[in-house]
């Protein structure tokens, strides 16, 4: 990390700031100027593809992310008092102290063209009425960094423990994550141990969800109408869960309880990628932001793959799709696609594949490029009229088999229910009708089951119709 000095640039910042829009330091690529939004000063960052501003005194946020191509936000709307990379910490009421508080701030342009602004304060431990002894003197210092070229910032978060006393830290790192505009709606997709769990801004039925078994280290905001996601990859060591409150829009990580002794520090770091073209999003690293979307014909079907680099342009890549129905266990390979590269914009691959009877199938991408492989799955339901990609992603966990007077059980109820042979197997042995061309169940879809199935199958009554899927597996 390149050293620098919080007084001798915070000196410089206040001279500056005598002029409304001062450049403080600029780049061929990445700029950095003071402005004054709504009485408050904020410094505005920007680079060719987003333009942010920063509050510092308003507890470091990024209250507004423009996606500069459209003019679309992808974090607050401009307010300045929610944003983007929110400190705060759970044992104060929210929003707590930190999110109100002035930060000293510095600027540094680093060698390859990005910007930083880095930012700290330490905590009194009080809020309003209520007191928190184990908060106090927790130095809080924060990088954001927006790179040289793509739309990409880049967040950082150290915790120090400056008191000569343990103290507890209990991290809750808050963002107002939201594309477009207030009353869009947006969804929320967060991988999990048994698939991706997805939410909606206006179903106020899923309002603040957690989840609290992450399955990846990403997770993905999308407004569908725009065709814009935000794609935040981090760091999952000590998170203990994952939150959005829908109406409110926000992405939220909460953390577990870190003892800090005299002395010790602790950081996460998380970075948000906003992706154009893609409505739904697969998969997310370090390396790659992943989408897909499959478009049906009469006996064949087109899964179109999108893809966009998230630091890095992947050169001389090779991208191999198997598609494996999950009652047969056949496997079909799709055509290789390869080419030269996959830079900071969406690339959309096409490939073919032959359509056969079946029913849940799994997607296998595997792409290779010069510098590693990347490999991730998500499953899609074949029948008459198709459900889309997915309802959640490929579950991790060995299924626990019912009993077959459960099996029987469920069965009679499904053939009342005039299912056509779809049967949905809950933790509690709980089953969802639905017409099985028509409105697929959205729940879990478990790979490389055809051994569960024969069991299910066998445990039936003698002359039970063979289900034709199976559309929800709950672990």
């Amino acid at each position: 990390m390149s050293n620098y000095r919080f007084g001798k640039w915070f000196g410089l910042l206040m001279v500056c700031a005598v002029a409304f829009a001062t450049p403080v330091a600029s780049h061929a690529a990445a700029t950095v100027e003071e402005v004054e939004v709504g009485g408050v000063p904020m410094l505005k960052v920007a680079n060719p593809a987003v333009e942010l501003l920063v509050a510092p005194t308003r507890g470091g946020q990024v209250v507004s992310a423009v996606l500069k191509s459209g003019g679309v936000q992808f974090g607050n709307t401009g307010a300045v008092t929610a944003g983007l990379f929110s400190d705060h910490d759970s044992k104060q009421p929210h929003p707590g102290e930190l999110m109100g508080k002035a930060y000293r701030h510095a600027v540094e342009m680093l060698a390859d063209g990005s910007a930083k602004v880095a930012m700290a304060v330490v905590a009194e431990g009080g809020w309003r009425n209520e007191s928190a002894p184990t908060l106090r003197g927790l130095k809080f210092e924060r990088e954001i960094v927006l790179p040289a070229a793509p739309p990409r910032i880049d967040f950082r978060c150290r915790v120090t423990n400056t008191s000569t006393e343990p103290r507890l830290l209990d991290y809750w790192l808050q963002s107002v994550a939201r594309i477009g505009d207030v009353g869009e709606e947006n969804h929320y997709f967060r991988p999990t141990s048994n698939g991706i769990s997805v939410s909606s801004t206006l179903d106020r039925s899923s309002a603040r969800s957690f989840v609290k078994d992450i399955g990846g280290g990403w997770c993905a905001v999308v407004n569908r109408a725009r065709r814009v996601a935000a794609f935040h990859t981090f760091d999952i060591d000590a998170l203990g869960r994952v939150y959005n409150c829908e109406p409110a829009a926000t992405q939220e990580f909460m953390y577990q309880t870190i003892p800090l002794p005299p002395g010790s520090s602790w950081e996460t770091r998380l970075s948000l990628r906003v992706v154009e073209g893609v409505a739904s999003p697969v998969f997310a690293n370090a390396v790659l932001a992943a989408g897909a979307e499959i478009e049906f014909a009469a006996d064949r079907y087109t899964i179109r793959h999108q893809l966009a680099a998230m630091d890095k342009p992947l050169r001389n890549w090779r991208l191999s799709t198997s598609v494996t129905d999950l009652l047969t266990q056949q496997t079909v390979q799709g055509a290789v696609v390869t080419g030269e590269r996959i830079g900071h914009e969406r690339a959309e691959v096409e490939v073919p594949m032959e359509l056969a009877a079946g029913g849940t199938r799994v997607v296998t991408v595997t792409l290779e490029h010069e510098a590693g492989v990347e490999v991730y799955e998500f499953p899609f339901t074949a029948f008459g009229d198709f459900s889309p990609p997915y309802a959640r992603n490929v579950t991790r966990r060995p299924p626990t088999l019912p009993k077959p007077d459960d099996l029987e059980a469920l069965w009679r109820v499904a053939r009342a229910g005039e299912s056509a042979g779809v049967l949905v197997v809950g933790d509690s042995v709980a089953v969802q009708v639905g017409a099985a061309t028509r409105d697929p169940v959205d729940g879990v879809f478990p790979s490389r089951m055809s051994s569960c199935f024969a069991t299910m199958s066998s445990s039936l009554p003698t002359g039970t119709p063979r289900p034709c899927a199976i559309l929800a597996w709950r672990c």
